[in-house]
């Protein structure tokens, strides 16, 4: 699909990436503490997926060699998040694991907005459409593997679903003042290293002529959700403070 629109590798794994960090912004107390402690949350995570297969197994008529290949995919899948397998050329900075764990939560998500009446016909389809990417996916890279599995993210699963879009709705939190810092701060300190790096006789002293400009572009481009009065806030906290800010970047 990608050959016949002519668009990059590049767009899409960004794209990709957006809508998985809506995803996990979605779930804001899961799979955020130490990595010890992500990989115990992991583990549940994997445990109710597969007692999920089980039922999928028993109440819905697929083929058994399909169904194998799921499990074996998401076990890899987990692995890599447990940090038992390796992973393969992972464009995202969410491991493979982590990216099923947010799948199959969004998955649960739409099934808790879902009514009773409508849930079974919800969780045979979802699953159906998991097990179908799971298996199709087997020998793929892990950014290949991981955007086949995100491609079930937000799909209506049942009759319910498709009349009612809030079912399906992945939504995020906005983000907070300290959030916003962070990645502005972050971002700061990337677009003055490559500016230092452009031109090594830069000073100290004040900020590059183009660095307020390049930081804006930046953020537009990469952070689009942080408020861009936040951005101008910070830019000028840096700016009033630059030769600490300098040498906090450049070390």
């Amino acid at each position: 699909a990608a050959d016949s629109m002519n668009v990059h590798t590049g767009v899409l794994t960004d794209a990709f990436k957006a809508r998985l960090d809506d995803v996990a912004g979605q779930f804001p107390g899961q799979l955020r503490g130490s990595m010890d402690e992500q990989r115990a949350e992991m583990k549940v995570i994997e445990l109710r997926l597969s007692a999920a297969f089980n039922t999928f197994a028993a109440h819905h008529v697929s083929d058994p060699k399909v169904l194998r290949k799921a499990r074996k995919t998401a076990n890899l899948m987990f692995q890599k998040g447990q940090g038992v397998a390796r992973e393969y050329l992972n464009d995202f900075q969410h491991s493979a694991g982590h990216v099923l764990a947010y799948t199959f939560l969004a998955l649960e998500a739409q099934l808790a907005r879902t009514p009773e009446a409508h849930q079974s016909e919800a969780r045979q389809n979802g699953m159906a459409a998991l097990t179908n990417a799971l298996a199709s996916g087997t020998g793929w890279c892990d950014t290949r593997l991981c955007e086949e599995v995100m491609q079930t993210i937000g799909l209506p699963y049942s009759k319910y679903a498709d009349a009612n879009p809030d079912a399906v709705k992945i939504t995020s939190p906005p983000i907070t003042a300290s959030e916003s810092r962070d990645v502005i701060l972050g971002a700061a300190k990337q677009v003055l290293r490559e500016l230092l790096e452009a031109n090594p006789e830069l000073t100290s002293e004040t900020p590059p002529a183009n660095w307020r400009a390049t930081l804006a572009e930046r953020m537009q481009r990469d952070h689009p959700k942080v408020p861009p009065e936040q951005v101008d806030k910070w830019m000028k906290e840096m700016e009033s403070m630059w030769q600490t800010f300098h040498e906090i970047a450049i070390t």
